[in-house]
């Protein structure tokens, strides 16, 4: 019997070459390893798919998926790992950031300690194009003052661990109408 992945990572990408192996190496180098990893890739017209197909054969990547055809929205490329994924927990990482070794060691274990959150998020740092912080772009009181209400009709019942980069539990996707509401 197969063991199912704590974490799967969805990384959509469309046109972001020049971030992509970043990302992925990002999510390779974490110090929590129990994911699965699903490459996605919108038709881009730059050199994306070479680099997919270089890490297509990664012991942690599941899928790779080249899309002949682009849908025009990310939401699709969304909606397609989400129904790809095996996790317990979904990381949708975008192409084109990348994430401290520590993200997902952090972010499950705030979904386990809290097994009532729907979602945790952490903060964020903006980068130049060298991957020197240039300004937090979290601060948690600001963020509760703006956003702490903004999601309570998402994830009727369900408590939120603050911060900014996401992971969800795969349960909540499935349970509530997130993908009807914005997956379409």
């Amino acid at each position: 019997m197969e063991c199912r992945p704590t974490v799967s990572i969805i990384v959509p990408n469309y046109n972001y070459a020049g971030y992509l192996r970043t990302r992925i190496e990002s999510i390779l180098a974490q110090t929590y390893q129990d994911f699965e990893l699903i490459l996605l890739d919108d038709a881009s017209t730059d050199n994306s798919a070479e680099i997919l197909e270089y890490y297509r054969n990664c012991d942690k990547v599941t899928i790779c998926d080249i899309n002949a055809k682009n849908t025009g929205s990310p939401f699709l490329q969304w909606k397609k790992g989400v129904t790809l994924s095996q996790g317990k927990y979904i990381w949708i990482a975008e192409s084109d950031d990348f994430a401290d070794e520590h993200f997902l060691e952090t972010a499950v274990e705030l979904l386990d300690a809290y097994p009532d959150a729907a979602l945790c998020f952490i903060g964020a740092w903006l980068v130049d194009g060298h991957g020197n912080k240039l300004k937090k772009e979290y601060d948690r009181w600001t963020w509760m003052q703006r956003h702490s209400s903004k999601g309570y009709g998402v994830f009727p019942g369900k408590k939120y661990v603050a911060g900014n980069l996401y992971c969800l539990k795969s349960a909540t996707i499935i349970q509530y109408t997130i993908k009807g509401r914005f997956m379409n």
